[in-house]
């Protein structure tokens, strides 16, 4: 609920700030000389980029920074935690590209109400906030937070899709197929529950473990895919139509009890939560691939993080 800060005070983002934030991404790309000092507004954008990653850059929120900052280096991030920071630094990176933002949470509306703020303000004084709040202004770096999730909404108030970019490339990740016109779903030849899980662990190097719900020897041919967190509404909306739900994390006591319920009512679901941070990740690497691609002569980093959990 809190809302980023600069480190020189408070930065309160209104909406009509955050869209402006998100515009600049999708301005026109000039003409690219080697290694030309390029602002982030001219830098993210253009054709050479994949479609999914054009969409998320412009659907991004510029949480610190300026974005008519010439560009020395990008550092692509799922967390932007204290050490990214200080590596995108080391290398010579101001532009730093998250799945999260930075410090912990998203900018606080300024209707938010006086619980909201009285949580905020206890945050801004936390030792750990304030020397990373520092660290950015000190260092001016650019920091965009990316899109898990579109803005497109049904009439029905639903997502009609989260973000090609991280769904798509943690599918990939699963050995899933893309379904026609149902970006929610992903297909597989017939596998039972159990290789679905031994894929997933693998593929996102889970060694905290992951959250199992179903039979593992039951079929799956279509899987409903959400990275980052599962809306309630959206999620059931959709798993409806799917034998597995596989996801970042989730609210325990919304979608984990219908899914047990399922098996009662005899329609079976599964589950597979992953965590946030894995969920996430497939997609920032294809970001970095992909900026990398487009920008041979500037530099640009993805800073892996591992599972952050350890399980006893």
């Amino acid at each position: 609920m809190a809302h980023e800060s600069s480190g020189k005070g408070t930065l309160r983002l209104s909406r009509r700030g955050m869209l402006a934030g998100s515009a600049v991404l999708a301005a026109p790309l000039p003409a690219m000389a080697a290694r030309a000092s390029l602002p982030a507004s001219a830098l993210l954008s253009g054709g050479r980029l994949p479609a999914d990653v054009r969409a998320a850059l412009a659907g991004a929120t510029l949480l610190h920074g300026s974005a008519d900052t010439p560009i020395t280096g990008i550092m692509v991030a799922t967390v932007p935690s204290l050490s990214v920071l200080r590596q995108a630094v080391a290398t010579g990176c101001n532009l730093v590209l998250s799945a999260e933002a930075p410090l912990y949470s998203r900018p606080l509306p300024e209707d938010a109400n006086p619980f909201a703020k009285a949580g905020a303000e206890r945050l801004f004084a936390d030792p750990v906030y304030k020397e990373k709040a520092a660290y950015l202004a000190e260092h001016k770096l650019i920091v965009y937070r990316l899109p898990t999730r579109s803005g497109a909404r049904s009439g029905e108030g639903v997502p009609s899709t989260y973000s090609p970019l991280f769904t798509t490339h943690l599918a990939r990740a699963l050995g899933l197929a893309p379904m026609a016109n149902a970006p929610w779903f992903f297909s597989t030849p017939p596998i039972p529950l159990g290789t679905l899980v031994q894929r997933a662990q693998m593929s996102v190097g889970a060694h905290g473990g992951l959250r199992v719900i179903g039979d593992l020897a039951m079929p799956v041919r279509k899987v409903c895919v959400v990275p980052g967190t599962a809306e309630v509404v959206a999620t059931l909306t959709h798993l409806r139509q799917a034998d597995v739900l596989v996801t970042g994390d989730l609210r325990e006591w919304e979608i984990v009890p219908y899914i047990a319920d399922s098996r009662a009512a005899g329609h079976p679901k599964g589950l597979v939560a992953l965590g946030r941070i894995l969920s996430e990740q497939p997609g920032t690497r294809a970001l970095a691939a992909a900026l990398r691609a487009a920008h041979p002569g500037l530099p640009v980093s993805m800073a892996e993080r591992a599972d952050p959990f350890w399980r006893i």
